[in-house]
């Protein structure tokens, strides 16, 4: 979000699983192992990262009705 102090992230909400991951996934060029590293080492603003200069889309097929009504069963509590 951009504020008046600048950009602020609300959410970070990512898991490998997710469509939009394996889309941006193969277009990562640095290795991700040493991005896990930097990451456990506390280095992660100093480690260059890069990507494939590409464009990815992602498309989704849901079951009809999705979000226009809300099931509970599958609900975590």
């Amino acid at each position: 979000m951009a504020t008046s102090d600048g950009i602020r992230l609300l959410e970070y909400n990512a898991r490998f699983g997710d469509p939009e991951t394996m889309n941006v996934l193969p277009l990562l060029e640095t290795d991700f192992v040493d991005i896990c590293e930097a990451i456990i080492e506390e280095k992660l603003a100093t480690t260059p990262i890069h990507f494939q200069n590409k464009a990815t889309v992602c498309k989704y097929l849901v079951p009809q009705g999705y979000r226009k009504t809300r099931s509970r069963a599958n609900e975590s509590i």
